[in-house]
């Protein structure tokens, strides 16, 4: 005896509903390995868990230690100053929402509704790494995280971040280079240099990420700069992908950086810190009634950039590259 039995909304609510629980973990840890930026970041050690949450803070080196030499029974001066001061960041919260479009009517069984599933599962993991790389780059402070590119802005010489008023430390002010008055084709490599060398200290630190345009990307990799670094460094590094390279500081390429940007950075004075416990929570599905058949997932979110120091990045504006 054979019987067939149609699949109700219930059964397809519930089927969901277990199916988003199973695979939490998976879209949480396959988020931050989608994006490209996100994957420099978090192989470079960026990602990082806070256990409080609370205190945000970062100690600048505001003064150098003095050096004086002197003679035989000579007097040495003392200036007592205080070396260090603290900035300060609170976490910006956020949430994402995706519908799964799942109308009982298109589904024969379970198999086809675990395709669409699937399908409904990269498409989450896909659009969460966009969204974390629009904040975490382009982020514009206030409710929003404080971006990469908002804090290293053309107005780098003033403006208060981490309770710091940037115009009293110099450490504190970003590098900043405007290239609209030159041409990509005669000073692109030369101005990376000019900013490549800002952003050093001394030469000891210099910047080890990259940060360009899709277009930017691509007229880098036709120099001969660009084709001499990557060989040298796919060498010494043995990678198994296909990166670019400059002076030894890997390139990252993104859709989300804006137009005429790019970015050195210094990651070992960067930071994207969030909770170590439940920093990011996928929340049970629900329904709502003006979309029947369709399910609403909402996943919520902490974290904010923290800085080191500023004047170990970054940014050239005003690139245009014709194609």
């Amino acid at each position: 005896m054979t019987f067939k039995r149609t699949l109700t909304s219930r059964d397809i609510d519930m089927y969901l509903m277990q199916m988003a629980i199973q695979f939490r973990p998976e879209i949480i840890d396959q988020t931050f390995k989608k994006g490209a930026l996100l994957r420099a970041l978090e192989r470079k050690g960026v990602m990082k868990s806070i256990d409080d949450p609370t205190d945000l803070q970062t100690s600048l080196k505001t003064e150098d230690i003095t050096g004086q030499m002197y003679a035989a029974r000579g007097q040495i001066t003392i200036d007592v100053k205080d070396p260090y001061t603290d900035a300060a960041w609170e976490l910006a919260y956020g949430a994402f929402t995706g519908i799964s479009y799942m109308k009982d009517t298109i589904f024969t069984g379970k198999s086809r509704l675990f395709k669409v599933w699937e399908r409904y599962k990269k498409d989450l993991i896909a659009d969460s790494a966009k969204q974390f790389e629009e904040q975490i780059l382009n982020g514009g402070g206030t409710l929003d995280v404080e971006g990469i590119t908002y804090v290293l802005d053309g107005s780098h010489s003033s403006g208060t971040f981490g309770g710091i008023d940037r115009s009293l430390l110099d450490l504190w002010r970003p590098q900043y280079i405007d290239f609209s008055s030159k041409a990509w084709i005669t000073d692109g490599i030369q101005q990376m240099d000019l900013m490549f060398d800002k952003c050093s200290d001394d030469g000891i630190d210099p910047p080890d990420l990259i940060v360009m345009t899709e277009k930017q990307g691509r007229a880098y990799a036709q120099t001969g700069t660009a084709k001499a670094e990557t060989e040298l460094a796919a060498k010494a590094l043995n990678l198994g992908y296909q990166a670019l390279f400059f002076r030894g500081a890997e390139i990252v390429k993104t859709s989300r950086l804006a137009a005429g940007i790019m970015l050195f950075l210094n990651t070992k004075d960067l930071s994207v810190v969030h909770p170590a416990t439940n920093w990011m929570k996928f929340h049970d599905g629900f329904k709502v009634p003006t979309r029947p058949g369709d399910i609403i997932h909402i996943w919520t979110f902490a974290l904010q950039v923290i800085w080191e120091k500023m004047r170990s990045h970054g940014r050239i504006d005003g690139i245009s590259i014709d194609e």
